[in-house]
């Protein structure tokens, strides 16, 4: 006897959907692909690809951007993308990445760097479509110098004491949420750069924070900065011009997206807690985010010998923000990998609604035997400085 219900019509639907089932995924993937935006215009300028600002804004699915003389933005969405041609920085939700390379003009058009929307926008824009991203739980905290390194000074204090009661603040808070923590340094010893990575290393489904202090040279700079891994084929820091280390693949840039994608959450995080001058998210290669296999970022909180900075660094409310901004960080990011918006603005993570394809702007071929993923000036640079290299022995990487 038939089930109550199982009318003809109903019978003849079923077997409609039957017969149509094995293909609804595919008709479900030619939709998407129906809708995708339209193909990058690769655009070569200073020997580098670059692409205009419009494919950017099409691609993420925002209105067209807004020129006006040198500036431009792309708003919308709960999204603000802000850039000025010559300048070599870019403001994604008012939080400040220096970039690997300057914005440029070319015939009218406004064109920023296909590395820089690899490297930078895409894993902002979208860091739940980065790959191999594992959730994390565990979290590394790494205080700056220790015993003889005292790190920077100050007229109220020295930076591998303040670091380390930050970190062992942040520990607490993470181990209260849930999250199992493990310190590079629990007291005042000094543990050499290399160590501090292997250690890291030892954790392979965890992220990285290392916490220092800045001093400048006239007691004037104020502010925090971020530090993520500089990707291979890009002067480290405000350099300009390429070295044989810019060359050199290391352990960290594996983790290229992921790097960028923390150091957002945590930056982020920094402003809204500390409220200091944003010194922007930058690049190097610190010994102790370069050599580890995990995301890792390093902070700066802010100058020790400033004034403000440091009378705001001694006190314990600052510390407490500080340690609250890694919580928070942490927490953002996780969010972030999961396509969660668990927390409210501010913060430059953001995912687009567009999850059809990734940015795919590396060359198809390399000529000089470079890997296809550095561009077209690293390329041709390469062969020039490993003729230097074989001259005289490598400058020694960057160290913190």
């Amino acid at each position: 006897m038939p089930a109550k219900g199982d009318t003809p019509e109903t019978k003849l639907l079923s077997g409609t959907w039957n017969m149509f089932r094995p293909v609804f995924p595919l008709l479900i993937f030619l939709l998407a692909i129906t809708n995708c935006p339209a193909a990058w215009q690769v655009i070569m300028a200073e020997g580098r690809r670059h692409v205009p600002i419009e494919d950017v804004s099409r691609f993420y699915q925002l209105p067209k951007p807004i020129k006006n003389g040198r500036f431009f933005e792309i708003i919308g969405k709960g999204r603000k993308i802000r850039g000025e041609i010559g300048k070599r920085e870019i403001f994604i939700n008012n939080v400040k990445y220096v970039l690997c390379f300057p914005i440029r003009e070319r015939n009218g058009s406004i064109l920023i760097s296909a590395m820089d929307v690899t490297k930078i926008i895409e894993p902002v824009m979208r860091p739940s479509l980065i790959k191999n991203a594992a959730p994390i739980r565990t979290v590394i905290l790494d205080a700056g110098h220790g015993g003889h390194d005292s790190g920077a000074k100050g007229s109220r204090g020295i930076e591998k004491e303040a670091a380390l009661d930050v970190v062992l603040r942040a520990k607490r808070l993470l181990e209260q949420s849930g999250y199992t923590v493990h310190l590079t340094r629990s007291r005042d010893v000094f543990i050499p750069l290399e160590d501090r990575a292997a250690f890291a290393n030892k954790f392979p489904g965890a992220i990285f924070v290392s916490v220092h202090f800045n001093k400048s040279s006239s007691g004037g700079a104020t502010g925090i900065e971020t530090f993520a891994l500089a990707p291979r084929g890009v002067p480290s820091m405000d350099e300009e011009n390429f070295s044989y280390s810019d060359l050199k693949q290391h352990r960290g840039h594996a983790r290229d997206s992921e790097n960028i994608a923390l150091a957002t959450a945590l930056h982020s995080s920094m402003l809204r807690q500390m409220r200091l001058f944003d010194r922007g998210i930058k690049r190097a290669r610190f010994v102790v985010i370069r050599d580890i296999a995990i995301p890792g970022v390093l902070l700066e909180g802010g100058f020790m010998n400033h004034p403000v900075d440091g009378r705001l660094i001694a006190s314990s409310q600052y510390r407490d923000a500080f340690a609250r901004a890694i919580l928070e960080g942490v927490s953002r990011y996780r969010s972030a990998l999961s396509g969660r918006r668990d927390y409210q603005e501010p913060s430059a993570v953001a995912s687009a609604t567009d999850k059809s394809s990734v940015p795919n702007l590396t060359p198809a071929v390399s000529a000089t035997g470079v890997p296809s993923s550095l561009n077209e000036a690293v390329q041709r640079a390469a062969e020039e400085i490993k003729k230097k290299a074989a001259e005289k022995p490598s400058p020694t990487p960057n160290a913190n």
